[in-house]
């Protein structure tokens, strides 16, 4: 990769302008429904690890006026690894995006600036025919909480304390605990269960009856790492209590 951009970087430098060049690719992005709270995570391929600028460009159709509008946003994000980029969607980072609930389509592109020595070359990834929904006043708080709760407490029985300032952030990991055993540390963050990506706590409640849980993960050092647990009887019984939280909140 620093051949390619050195390479670039030489051949461009006499241009005295800018240059993106397409190295990287966006595999996917989640979660499709952002609220405030949530994580935006692009994973793909070819990314520079530090700060990257994600642009969204296309139409916000606002679902309460039925009212399509053309327009390009950009939000900083940070690449966490060559194959992760994230954006923590604060109240005020969602409102630059929509003020309402919006339909988002068209496409999301993220570049990283590198080379800078040799002139500007903007490494860049882009993805088509995105769609997602822009909810700035968040989802039910009483459902919400409920599953962040019943979350909390599974993950607890494993062994993995969360933070409370970063709600994916391995805060404490309980001492011959089963995550423990299998390697998950203090610092670490979740990036997905058994394949699916996570961007906020209460979606880790969908963990609720499975009985083997493969946790992709990036350390406090951006190192990234697998750890697969069995879900015994006790932590099952603990994943009972969490679904009956949960069906008595969607109750609600």
């Amino acid at each position: 990769m620093i051949l390619i951009l050195c390479a670039v970087g030489a051949a461009l430098s006499s241009c005295g302008k800018p240059s993106t060049v397409s190295l990287a690719a966006i595999d996917q992005l989640t979660p499709k429904i952002i609220e405030p709270g949530d994580v935006i995570r692009i994973k793909g391929s070819g990314f520079v690890e530090g700060p990257a600028t994600v642009t969204f460009d296309g139409d916000f159709r606002a679902t309460d006026l039925a009212r399509t509008t053309r327009r390009t946003v950009s939000l900083e994000g940070n690449a966490i690894s060559d194959e992760w980029v994230e954006i923590p969607m604060t109240a005020s980072t969602l409102r630059r995006l929509t003020a309402q609930p919006t339909r988002f389509t068209g496409a999301v592109s993220v570049s990283f600036e590198t080379v800078k020595s040799l002139g500007l070359v903007k490494v860049a990834a882009d993805k088509e025919d995105v769609a997602l929904d822009l909810r700035p006043a968040g989802r039910a708080i009483p459902h919400q909480a409920r599953r962040e709760r019943a979350a909390t407490q599974f993950l607890s029985s494993l062994g993995m304390i969360m933070s409370t300032a970063d709600e994916l952030k391995v805060d404490q990991v309980v001492s011959s605990s089963r995550v423990d055993e299998v390697g998950v540390e203090s610092g670490d963050r979740v990036l997905s269960v058994n394949g699916t990506t996570i961007s906020n706590l209460a979606e880790l409640a969908d963990m609720v009856g499975q009985t083997q849980l493969r946790f992709e993960l990036v350390s406090a050092d951006g190192v990234m790492k697998t750890a697969t647990i069995a879900v015994s009887s006790g932590a099952q019984l603990a994943g009972d209590e969490m679904a009956a939280i949960i069906f008595s909140s969607i109750a609600l």
